[in-house]
């Protein structure tokens, strides 16, 4: 598989989050999103925030890296216990999300010898606050993500699904700054 293009890159930008906790177990994904910090850039992983909250132990997937290359079909299983603990949940209660620095994790593994694998997305991608005269009233959009029931064990890459925004992005769903997307997403 060739690693060239910006869609095939974008593969590596997600990953798998399985979770567990004293009254739920589940599984989500996790994105890579690099901020700009003072001169460098501070890499994060973003999730849900009620994947997340209550788990006393998470696995984090990532793929192998061989010659700062990925070796798909080897990955990397991370487990963390209190992996509720190290979030950090956006400071607004309604905004399901939560953050989580990548770059201690990926140093612990480097430091066992193990090297792997991810591309990050950043703030070139998102869009200016407030109405932005290049973005439609419908768009086309791409969902990356894991799935419980739907996956490839044996690659552990991500489903891709195309959809649509579902209101327009102009316009504050709900009164809320958000909007919704229409995507097939497998549980």
């Amino acid at each position: 598989m060739k690693i060239e293009s910006p869609l095939s890159k974008s593969l590596f930008s997600v990953m798998r989050v399985e979770v567990s906790g004293a009254n739920h177990a589940g599984v989500g994904t996790a994105f890579v999103f690099s901020q700009a910090w003072k001169e460098a850039h501070a890499p994060f992983l973003v999730t849900s925030a009620h994947l997340v909250e209550n788990a006393t132990h998470g696995r984090i997937f990532f793929t192998r890296a061989k010659d700062e290359k990925p070796v798909v079909g080897e990955y990397v299983c991370l487990e963390l216990d209190e992996f509720g603990k190290g979030w950090h949940r956006h400071p607004k209660p309604e905004c399901d999300l939560a953050i989580l620095p990548l770059a201690p994790l990926v140093q612990q593994m480097q430091e066992k010898g193990t090297m792997v694998y991810n591309t990050a997305l950043d703030e070139s991608l998102l869009p200016e606050a407030g109405p932005d005269p290049n973005v439609d009233a419908i768009e086309e959009v791409l969902v990356l993500g894991y799935s419980a029931e739907v996956q490839d064990r044996v690659h552990l890459l991500p489903l891709a699904q195309k959809g649509t925004t579902a209101t327009p992005f102009a316009v504050n769903h709900s009164n809320q700054p958000k909007f919704a997307v229409q995507a097939p997403i497998y549980a």
